[in-house]
């Protein structure tokens, strides 16, 4: 806990935030209700394996999301993606570590959907 404790008011000092207060339900605004979230298509993620560090915090994200859409290249220590179980969350490429090594690849649409909306997202993340 210690840790934790250290980390975070490092954390605050960096940000220039001098009370928990300042940012608890800083992220309430962007909490939208289930059947509000977009379902008409999946952003497949694509990895560049030069820039992969083989972290695997992607495929720990992923595994513990309850996805278990990304397999393990032992040997190579590098992520492969099973399409079929992706739910294109984007949770891997917010857990990596390195820039622009996990990016927005194929758009999959499951009804009718407007293609320059949908480009707009992706460059989002």
């Amino acid at each position: 806990v210690e840790d934790m404790i250290s980390g975070l008011s490092y954390w605050m000092e960096e940000k220039g935030i001098n009370n928990l207060s300042e940012i608890v339900g800083a992220a309430l605004p962007n909490i939208i209700p289930a059947e509000q979230i977009e379902r008409d298509f999946k952003v497949y993620p694509k990895y560049d394996h030069e820039k992969c560090i083989g972290c695997g915090r992607c495929y720990i994200s992923c595994y513990d999301g309850g996805h278990q859409a990304i397999d393990w290249d032992g040997e190579k220590r590098r992520p492969v993606l099973n399409e079929e179980k992706c739910a294109g969350c984007g949770l891997c490429w917010v857990v990596c570590p390195i820039e622009k090594c996990v990016i927005p690849d194929k758009i999959k649409f499951h009804s009718f959907g407007i293609p320059r909306e949908i480009n707009v997202i992706a460059k989002k993340l």
